[in-house]
């Protein structure tokens, strides 16, 4: 497994569990609380936050454990499958933008739709990984 795939799983398997965490949370007892607008602020500050340290902290230990690997130049095969990656995310995330205009068009309230963004930013993130992870394993 190269470098670039242990960056990429270590990225995505950080961004299941801290905003999985953050959804459970807020979909549950926040989504019926009164006071959710604040609760919900709070909590997107927190996971942004623990997921950024816990990135930061995890790649400097993979940087660390695999000096080797870590110094390494990108090649072609790597831009091509960033590309196609990216190209598939940004597709999940412009569907999920769409939803939230129509949101918005639809007045729903201000929480669902910043629910509804963020939820399309992190799927469009993890898809973009796990594309990544599938072209590295299948060897493009």
């Amino acid at each position: 497994m190269t470098f670039i795939e242990k960056s990429t799983l270590t990225t995505t398997l950080l961004l299941v569990v801290v905003f999985g965490t953050y959804f459970v949370l807020v979909l549950g007892p926040v989504a019926t609380s009164p006071d959710r607008q604040g609760a919900f602020t709070g909590l997107v500050v927190a996971a942004t936050v623990v997921l950024t340290i816990l990135a930061v902290v995890s790649h400097i230990v993979l940087a660390v454990l695999f000096r080797t690997q870590a110094n390494t130049a990108h090649d072609e095969r790597d831009r091509l499958i960033a590309l196609r990656s990216e190209r598939l995310s940004g597709y999940i995330l412009a569907i999920g933008m769409f939803a939230g205009i129509v949101l918005a068009m639809l007045e729903t309230a201000t929480f669902w739709i910043a629910q509804a963004l963020l939820a399309a930013w992190v799927l469009a993130e993890v898809s973009e990984g796990i594309s990544k992870l599938i072209q590295y394993r299948r060897g493009m």
